[in-house]
């Protein structure tokens, strides 16, 4: 098994052999975001948001879901393991929790491609 640190040191070299040290934009072919469609901000952090309207605030591969009993936004993204956001320490505000959720995720979409968080195409999450 690989170190999560060589994993990362690994993609960081793959992303500087494959672009020489500079990414493409996110409208080129070799972009890891390359063809996907995102919503341009983060919207008002509201506590009736559905998880259909709470899936588009996401990276690809990532799931989201509402865990009521819980009280709690629960995101995941493969292979990490799944990441919950209490209401509760958010204030028992569950739009916040969102935010949260979809914040804590993007951190792991980027990780993955050796990309910082000015490469995250919705404006306003981190």
């Amino acid at each position: 098994m690989v170190s999560p640190c060589l994993e990362t040191c690994f993609l960081q070299c793959k992303v500087d052999t494959a672009y020489k040290g500079k990414l493409p934009s996110i409208k080129t072919k070799g972009h890891p975001l390359h063809g996907y469609a995102f919503v341009a901000k983060m919207p008002t952090a509201t506590n009736d948001m559905l998880q259909s309207e709470a899936k588009l605030y996401l990276p690809p591969g990532a799931f989201i879901w509402r865990a009521n009993v819980k009280g709690a936004w629960c995101v995941h993204f493969a292979p990490h393991k799944s990441h919950s956001e209490s209401w509760a320490a958010h204030h028992h505000d569950s739009g916040k929790a969102m935010m949260a959720a979809g914040r804590f995720v993007w951190r792991e979409f980027l990780d993955d491609h050796a990309l910082d968080e000015s490469h995250c195409p919705i404006k306003g999450i981190f």
